[in-house]
């Protein structure tokens, strides 16, 4: 790379590029001959820079790059996830993407984050993740569901298996938390006809009282 000498005193628009020889604007500059421009510019102007792009100057070839420049957004890594912060400009690294994971149960196939479980699974997920409700939080969420509760009563007392009924009838008047995973909870929603979706439902409201 040869150094340019003006050949007259003159003022020119020159640009200016940092230590990674990223563009960092124009000035006007006075050019005085048989001086070099002033460091870390150029008087060659980069060309329309897009959005999410930047403008990289090359020293061998004089010439300016448009690349792109993601600096201070999120990647996730596409085999555990983890998060982070852009601090190069360029295409993104290998084995990253912009795109957010929707939850920890996605993979990423095909450039798409896809969460490959079946219905199953993700109710039997979404189950394990739910705390345990209050004794309120349950009896307000039932009755706020239309379930009379001396209907729940009625039938807790028709289960068939006498010792069944009374472990049911027990969790029902005495316990203080309800668990979503509890043996308990899974007959009560049986007689009830609540399936894992519909329970699910009814807890996540009950979370909310």
């Amino acid at each position: 790379m040869s150094i340019k000498f003006s050949e007259k005193d003159q003022v020119i628009t020159v640009y200016s590029y940092d230590s990674e020889m990223i563009f960092c604007g124009s000035f006007e500059y006075k050019w005085l001959k048989d001086t070099g421009l002033a460091a870390n510019s150029t008087d060659i102007k980069p060309p329309k820079i897009p959005k999410s792009k930047i403008a990289v100057f090359d020293l061998n070839t004089q010439k300016w790059s448009i690349v792109n420049d993601y600096r201070n957004m999120t990647a996730y890594n596409i085999i555990d996830q983890s998060e982070v912060k852009i601090d190069y400009v360029g295409d993104i690294k290998d084995g990253f993407t912009l795109l957010k994971p929707k939850s920890i149960y996605e993979t990423w196939l095909d450039n798409a984050w896809v969460d490959q479980r079946t219905e199953e699974k993700i109710i039997s997920d979404e189950i394990a993740l739910l705390p345990p409700l209050t004794r309120r939080q349950f009896r307000l969420a039932l009755v706020q569901n239309d379930f009379d509760l001396s209907y729940v009563e009625e039938k807790i007392k028709s289960i068939d298996d006498k010792k069944q009924q009374q472990i049911i009838q027990i969790e029902w008047e005495d316990a203080q938390t309800f668990e979503r995973t509890s043996t308990s909870l899974k007959v009560m929603a049986d007689i009830l006809e609540l399936d894992d979706q519909k329970i699910n439902e009814l807890w996540q409201y009950a979370m909310t009282l």
